[in-house]
């Protein structure tokens, strides 16, 4: 994809603000969220290899920071939600690393909205005593919820991506997780 000089001068400008806020603290982390959500998924996947370069970070947490921030945007962007999620932001203990567990349970469960919201409302209620790490798990006890083969298809094809990085992979071996991660790239993702 080709940008012009003003877009790529608009998108070293969220790289510098991404990084800056990002160095903070947790109201730091969610300045750099806004600035990852701008450019997660907009742009080329260079551009998110490039902010995460800049932020001294894996593109693995521009994304997830991206993707807390998509989360609160949802939530905020309802009427009967939007106090109750600023507010929620704002609460002890409770993180954008929750807010990127909801974004990534709701896609993982297909979640409503509703449930999201009723899920971040029980993590406020227990005063951040559900960790971001335990949202997964409170979701499938609440909702009895199991993760589908898609999910489990998801962690494969991230593991694939490594294996295929490592030179001394044999060629066959190469081949198979060649077919099988384009398999589940056209198939699933």
């Amino acid at each position: 994809m080709i940008i012009s000089k003003e877009e790529e001068h608009k998108l070293q400008k969220w790289f510098s603000n991404a990084s800056s806020a990002y160095k903070n603290s947790d109201t730091g982390r969610w300045e750099a969220a806004r600035w990852c959500a701008k450019i997660v998924g907009t742009y080329e996947r260079g551009a998110t290899i490039g902010l995460a370069e800049e932020m001294g970070v894996s593109c693995d947490t521009v994304e997830n920071l991206a993707h807390a921030y998509l989360m609160f945007i949802e939530l905020a962007s309802r009427s009967k939600y939007r106090s109750a999620t600023r507010m929620a932001r704002q609460a002890p203990r409770v993180y954008y690393s929750h807010f990127r567990a909801l974004y990534t349970a709701r896609h993982r469960y297909k979640l409503t909205l509703a449930e999201v919201f009723d899920t971040l409302r029980d993590i406020v209620l227990d005063e951040g005593g559900i960790s971001s790490r335990e949202v997964d798990t409170h979701i499938s006890d609440k909702y009895g919820r199991e993760k589908d083969w898609m999910y489990y298809s998801e962690q494969t094809n991230k593991r694939l991506a490594k294996m295929l990085g490592c030179p001394d992979l044999p060629a066959e071996g190469r081949k198979i997780a060649s077919d099988l991660f384009n398999w589940i790239g056209e198939n699933v993702i």
